[in-house]
């Protein structure tokens, strides 16, 4: 059996995280050729945290297999409808404002979620139930902190 270990991630781990989220990005599906560039969702959810002065991206390495979770946090975050002239982009516009006052937690004014992944890189299995709800707790009870739970399970670790 591969000991697992916990590590900071590397710019070389940078193909296989954005794998995860091409794999993952359609609410935990496959989102290849979802979004007209495979590459969109890695450039922007997860790919800035391994570079620049900030730098807090963490993997599990179990022999090809990821355990553990995904925690991104968003602060700042505010919408623009790319057509004002358009109803319906208004309407989703105005819709997205009121999910995201819902899930922004009001004294850190962050909407954060951790997404706990679990298989192997090429099609891993994602918590949907679990996520929605931490977004709610993030929300509502408790602000998530961007820092590392040490709440990794293995299999066969009780």
């Amino acid at each position: 059996m591969t000991t697992p270990r916990i590590r900071p991630a590397t710019p070389a781990d940078e193909a296989q995280i954005a794998r995860v989220c091409l794999l993952t990005g359609a609410d935990g599906g496959d989102a290849a050729g979802r979004f007209g560039d495979d590459t969109v969702l890695a450039d922007v959810f997860a790919l800035p945290y391994l570079h620049g002065p900030s730098c807090f991206a963490w993997v599990v390495d179990v022999g090809g297999e990821v355990r553990g979770y995904v925690k991104p946090l968003f602060t700042d975050l505010s919408l623009r409808a790319a057509d004002r002239d358009d109803v319906t982009d208004r309407i989703w516009t105005r819709l997205a404002a009121a999910v995201l006052a819902v899930l922004e937690n009001p004294r850190t004014e962050q909407v954060a979620a951790r997404i706990p992944l679990d298989g192997p890189l090429e099609d891993p299995d994602v918590g949907l139930l679990a996520t929605v709800l931490s977004l709610l707790r993030n929300a509502a009870v408790r602000a998530f902190e961007p820092q590392l739970e040490h709440t990794v399970r293995l299999r066969g670790e009780e």
